[in-house]
């Protein structure tokens, strides 16, 4: 008989402040060994070579850059941090599922549970529990151990995490949440990316512009104060039009890859004019109508001086995976943003 969600919700509570190690095993192929130390907030990954890719104990964090070189930061309480990546879901559950408030405010992020059926993961056995997130469109997924009470499966949307030959309760030895070796400052690395940050925006400021000089709107009226006798009437005027990114590349050169994080857009339409082709992307739905009217009413521009003639333009993959692993570098290891 399967048990009720609050029963296996009680066996994820019962893993709070134990040591765990395990392997995580993820959606884009990667795995990695894992372990936990709850108590002092310490943490370390380590690839399947047995190098350590982030390490991190209560006061300081550790990252593996792409040179191999660690990168090192302090922590602090006035400094905003963001785990792209953490395995943290996984193997704290728990934070998942707060118990509610007594002030009536619910924080949860696991809402409206379905009844727990049994699965199993990576040959374990476990229950699997699926809920809505109130603050996205995602389901979030959850399997947990029937007999440790770990999360044996993470799963957000496309993303999910598995955990293989967990073990709880395991003395570590605090050597393993420090890092003696070379690093270098994340203050160094911070001030790196934004100057690389500030030299594409100054290269994306010298392109010419393909400006839409139509939008397609609904235009929207509320009454402020008026006089049904006369007529008079104060109206607040608003205009809404839906929101989309559009591309453009020289046609005669061909089309460029989709770069992050528009290949997540759907594409609504595209059509060639004079030597461009444009591209509408949006998440909302748009008329073909609407997008000839936006495309024809852009101002045409002459593609560059310079423009290849013969080769097609450098791929974008290595930039789309230079831009995520630049943002994911400084989320998950550095000083994203102080909080004031």
């Amino acid at each position: 008989m399967a048990p009720k969600w609050e029963q296996v919700r009680a066996q994820n509570y019962g893993t709070m402040g134990r040591t765990i190690r395990g392997v995580v095993h993820r959606s884009d192929g990667s795995r990695q060994l894992v372990r936990h130390e709850p108590e002092t907030t310490s943490w370390r990954h380590e690839d399947e070579s047995g190098s350590p890719t982030f390490i991190e104990n209560a006061d300081n964090r550790w990252s593996r850059d792409a040179d191999g070189v660690m990168v090192h930061a302090v922590k602090n309480a006035n400094t905003f941090y963001m785990d792209m990546g953490s395995p943290s879901p996984l193997l704290r559950a728990y934070d998942a599922f707060p118990q509610r408030s007594n002030h009536g405010f619910d924080d949860s992020r696991f809402t409206d549970p379905t009844a727990p059926r049994p699965v199993t993961v990576r040959g374990r056995d476990g229950w699997e529990v699926t809920a809505a997130d109130p603050h996205s469109t995602e389901q979030i997924t959850y399997v947990i151990d029937a007999e440790l009470g770990v999360a044996l499966r993470w799963q957000y949307g496309d993303q999910w995490m598995e955990l293989e030959n967990p073990v709880l309760d395991e003395e570590f030895d605090t050597d393993l949440f420090r890092w003696s070796g070379p690093s270098r400052p994340a203050a160094d690395e911070m001030a790196r990316m934004q100057r690389e940050q500030q030299e594409r925006e100054q290269a994306l400021a010298g392109i010419a512009r393909a400006v839409p000089t139509w939008l397609p709107m609904t235009i929207t009226t509320t009454p402020q104060s008026g006089d049904p006798r006369t007529g008079e009437l104060v109206l607040a005027v608003g205009g809404q039009t839906a929101h989309f990114t559009l591309r453009r590349w020289v046609t005669a050169i061909g089309e460029p890859e989709v770069t992050w994080p528009n290949d997540q857009t759907p594409a609504r339409h595209r059509r060639g004019i004079g030597q461009w082709t444009y591209e509408i992307r949006s998440y909302e739905e748009m008329r073909k109508e609407d997008c000839e009217r936006i495309i024809e009413s852009i101002v045409p521009v002459d593609p560059p001086d310079a423009m290849p003639q013969t080769s097609r333009p450098r791929s974008t993959k290595k930039r789309t995976h230079d831009a995520k692993r630049r943002f994911a570098r400084c989320s998950e290891r550095g000083v994203c943003s102080p909080i004031t």
